[in-house]
């Protein structure tokens, strides 16, 4: 970080300054009254006390010119939950762009989770490369799919299915537990967060109820909000899904069962999943899209790159954070040298020695079996899961001393689900 930089916390007294950062970095904030400027220190002030997210500032020679918001995660990291440091609301002062504030801002966030012992920290970019560069590596993708409620399965109990309200908040929050510990990635969820799903006037929210010994049990809910894509048009309305969560083939079935009843009033369902296989479940897959993809292909889905992660510290990933993680049963010696020029403390060779799946420390009797050189963010990727060894090694984005061992290195690093982020930040 620049040497006249000093990166602390925001006061009240700076949030005024902070807001007209925030409204110049991010016109859709739509922060042009005092009206909606008060709303949004209000807020700020508000989100501090959930004692989860700060706020803190970039000054030089006493002056704002940019900020940050931090958040404390815990995330769902194969067979472990971790500590994860999130950033976001990153706003640079226009005026002093291109003075490497947001890169001093993101050096204090990932030093700041250094030193509460996070092992990994995560983000939504801006600009991918941007983040890149410092180390972040790429998530799961997002994709977009546009479906006629017709196409969608109609095989499943839609009886089971009601609105929910808050009064059903408990259900929501054990259900998105419980598909937390099926999963990989997703963030724990406060008791705010949940009560935010509500929150949105605009929102809906449906819930499938499996019978439990007489007792419903939610093992599966949507949220959705309707938009019109021609408002000329008012009969044209479609549907769009933000969340889905289930926990049973019978419950998604049931789900998709009651959206596909909706087809007499809405024209198109849009599904934002990180699911790449989506379109199996669909009696049409296409999306609508005219132009074939050569040769014949249709268009099926949009996608995006947004949610990535960071290994915070490269050895403690294996001897202290997935020291009781199972890589696959596969015994092998491996020497890792991760290139990473935004925190120096993580360069360097280490080794490990997978006994059957599990990591143990190494000892100097005996050398490494093979050796790989990759950088932090393909590395960050690579151990979330987000992204295969063996696609990593064809796109000459890891050397392997010995390629022989590739098919061996790529079962190591297999796991068996991609990271899901459904909390924005």
């Amino acid at each position: 970080m620049d040497n006249a930089s000093q990166v602390r916390k925001i006061t009240d007294d700076d949030l005024e300054a902070f807001t007209t950062i925030v409204a110049n970095a991010y016109p859709s904030s739509k922060l042009n009254s005092e009206e909606a400027r008060q709303r949004f220190i209000q807020r700020s002030k508000d989100v501090e006390n959930e004692r989860t997210v700060e706020y803190y500032g970039l000054f030089r020679s006493g002056q704002l010119l940019g900020g940050m918001r931090l958040f404390d995660f815990t995330m769902k990291l194969h067979s472990t939950k971790v500590a994860t440091g999130g950033v976001g609301l990153v706003a640079v002062d226009l005026q002093h762009k291109k003075e490497k504030v947001a890169r001093d801002m993101i050096a204090y966030f990932l030093q700041h989770y250094r030193e509460r012992g996070a092992p990994m920290a995560a983000l939504y970019p801006f600009r991918p490369d941007f983040y890149q560069n410092m180390g972040f590596g790429y998530g799961t993708k997002i994709s977009s799919y546009l479906v006629k409620p017709a196409d969608l399965p109609g095989s499943g109990e839609r009886s089971r299915v009601r609105f929910l309200s808050l009064d059903d908040q408990a259900s929501v929050a054990s259900c998105y537990q419980r598909y937390l510990e099926q999963t990989n990635g997703l963030f724990e969820r406060k008791k705010f967060e949940i009560l935010a799903l509500f929150a949105s006037p605009e929102s809906r929210v449906i819930g499938y109820f499996d019978p439990n010994g007489g007792q419903p049990n939610l093992s599966a809910y949507a949220i959705f909000s309707y938009r019109q894509p021609e408002p000329a048009n008012f009969a044209l309305t479609e549907l769009v899904i933000r969340e889905l969560i289930y926990e049973t083939p019978e419950a998604l079935l049931g789900l998709l069962a009651f959206l596909r009843s909706q087809s007499d009033q809405i024209n198109r369902i849009i599904f934002h999943l990180q699911e790449d296989n989506f379109h199996f479940l669909l009696a049409d897959p296409r999306n609508g899209t005219l132009p074939l993809v050569p040769h014949v292909f249709h268009e099926t889905n949009s996608q995006g790159v947004g949610i990535m992660y960071r290994v915070l510290g490269t050895p403690g990933i294996f001897g202290k954070v997935l020291a009781d993680h199972n890589f696959n049963e596969q015994t092998l010696r491996v020497e890792f040298e991760v290139v990473d020029n935004f925190l120096a403390l993580n360069n360097g060779p280490f080794v490990v020695n997978f006994e059957q799946g599990q990591p143990r420390p190494a000892t100097a009797d005996r050398p490494a079996e093979v050796k790989i050189k990759l950088n932090i963010a393909n590395f960050s990727s690579l151990i979330t899961g987000a992204v295969g060894f063996e696609d990593l090694y064809r796109y000459g984005l890891v050397e392997v001393s010995e390629p022989r061992l590739v098919e061996r290195l790529n079962r190591l690093f297999w796991f068996a689900r991609k990271p899901l982020c459904l909390t924005g930040f």
